[in-house]
């Protein structure tokens, strides 16, 4: 299993948090090898957030990185954000 750290720069915290219940996370919860996502919201900063998104291998987060509907999505959450930085982990299971 893979997780995606997307840290955003928030300009409109209120249109993330709609946009990502409304559309972003039902969109991707359809994509073949999703598992979880999360919206985090760091204490002590109003507009700094992060996406954690779990797949079960990176080849199928990279699919939905190529999805039509993650095209459609880009420039709504462009809209309220701006990705800051991207980071990939591997997660260790016993």
């Amino acid at each position: 299993m893979i997780a995606r750290e997307v840290t955003l720069l928030c300009s409109s915290p209120e249109g993330l948090c709609k946009l990502w219940y409304e559309e972003y996370k039902p969109a991707i919860s359809e994509q073949e090898g999703y598992i979880q996502a999360f919206l985090l919201a760091p204490q002590g900063t109003e507009n700094l957030f992060q996406m954690l998104l779990i797949f079960k291998s990176e080849e199928l987060a990279t699919n939905w990185r190529k999805s039509n509907r993650h095209s459609l999505l880009s420039p709504k959450l462009s809209s309220v954000a701006s990705v800051k930085n991207v980071d990939v982990f591997e997660i260790i299971e016993d």
